[in-house]
């Protein structure tokens, strides 16, 4: 039975939220973890085909991803790929074949649930045989980098903004805004959400994540005041009452 990549997409998706979500425990108090990734599927959208199925978006990470069944391999990649080279070849997009290495990825499953069922490769390798790593390594890799790994600079966030703008331009499409949501969980376990213009500008997504962080840290805060407050209250009416 096949296992179309849809599938294989949802489940990445919830994978990647069961880890960027888990919470940490040090032995006296479990919190949330920050909202500091935004998650965007694209499979059969517009932007399918402008970019790809999944866009990862934070301050320390941004990520491309195109998924498909090994049964379908390369073909329908072949021409987005050739046209992608094409560009990179040109002087002043060179530079970017480094970011394109590092942010833009294929990933091929199969349809038997074993060892091989997945490699996961950078796009400009997707006709090679290159085993790659699978699709476990890629969302730990993702999540360590969202979580501990430093702040893209400003000329890594440029480079990763003009890949993913030169994508489009292959695909001779217009660059429209693409509206977008990020998803977040309050320190009350509630989960919030904020609008997004244009999920493929990166510095107002990174400065949406950003204010969205601390607009839930000074909630997460005023909780615990008022908590701390109550307790006061708790305790001195239960020493008046002895």
């Amino acid at each position: 039975m096949p296992i179309y990549e849809n599938l294989v997409i949802g489940d990445f998706l919830f994978a990647l939220g069961l880890k960027i979500g888990a919470r940490r425990d040090d032995g006296l108090a479990r919190e949330h973890l920050a909202p500091n990734l935004a998650v965007n599927l694209l499979q059969q959208t517009p932007l399918d085909i402008v970019l790809g199925d999944v866009l990862l978006e934070g301050p320390s990470v941004v990520a491309l991803l195109e998924f498909k069944r090994a049964a379908d391999r390369r073909k329908k990649e072949r021409g987005k790929l050739v046209q992608i080279e094409a560009l990179l070849e040109r002087p002043k997009f060179q530079v970017l074949r480094t970011t394109s290495a590092q942010i833009h990825f294929y990933v091929e499953t199969g349809d038997i649930l074993e060892g091989g069922f997945s490699r996961v490769l950078p796009y400009l390798d997707l006709l090679t045989d290159d085993p790659g790593i699978c699709l476990e390594q890629l969302i730990d890799d993702l999540v360590s980098r969202a979580r501990s790994a430093p702040e893209l600079t400003e000329k890594r966030r440029e480079q990763c903004q003009r890949y993913l703008e030169l994508v489009c331009l292959c695909q001779g499409r217009s660059y429209r805004p693409s509206p977008g949501l990020l998803v977040g969980v309050r320190g009350d376990g509630r989960i919030a959400f904020a609008p997004v213009d244009d999920i493929r500008d990166l510095r107002t997504t990174f400065e949406k994540i950003r204010a969205y962080e601390i607009k839930l840290a000074r909630k997460i805060t005023l909780k615990e005041t008022q908590d701390i407050r109550l307790r006061h209250v708790q305790s001195r009416t239960l020493r008046q009452s002895l």
